[in-house]
């Protein structure tokens, strides 16, 4: 996940997420210090990563985070 942050810092996007299930991928993504949030269906974990200035966020415009 570090090289896709990287990756998607070299970049010019906005966001990165990506939805994960609740027993083996979501625990592990939790561990490597990623926030989960509801993905509005049952079993699964919805992660994001804003890349923008932390200064200057706003909310995702379909997720609200």
């Amino acid at each position: 996940m570090r090289g896709v942050e990287a990756w998607a810092c070299a970049r010019p996007l906005r966001y990165v997420f990506w939805y994960a299930n609740t027993r083996e991928a979501g625990p592990a993504y939790e561990r490597l210090g990623y926030t989960a949030a509801d993905a509005g269906q049952e079993g699964y974990l919805f992660f994001e990563i804003d890349l923008g200035d932390p200064a200057t966020r706003i909310p995702h415009p379909e997720r609200g985070s």
